[in-house]
């Protein structure tokens, strides 16, 4: 499955997060939690028990990212890659 993160998606997020968007929107580096949310969005599970992600290289707006999942039982496995980039790897325990 592949999705990107627009600039009105990140300037969205830092308005609810902070006041400033300054250099955070001209770097257009996209933080961790975002791109959880955006996996989140689009997987779509219903009720999530716990999750957790380990970020290997920075995400940036606009790259067409691709999501790789395999689901044993109540557990999702997933990657989030560019290209051959790994960019965050994690689990999600589903009820």
């Amino acid at each position: 499955m592949q999705f990107q993160i627009t600039l009105d998606e990140l300037k969205q997020y830092w308005s609810v997060v902070t006041d400033d968007l300054g250099d955070m929107i001209i770097e257009k580096k996209v933080p961790g939690n975002l791109v959880m949310h955006k996996v989140m969005t689009l997987l779509n599970v219903p009720e999530v028990i716990s999750n957790q992600a380990t970020f290997k290289n920075e995400v940036f707006v606009d790259e067409r990212l691709f999501l790789d999942l395999f689901q044993a039982n109540d557990m999702i496995e997933y990657k989030v890659t560019y290209g051959r980039q790994l960019k965050l790897a994690g689990t999600i325990q589903l009820k």
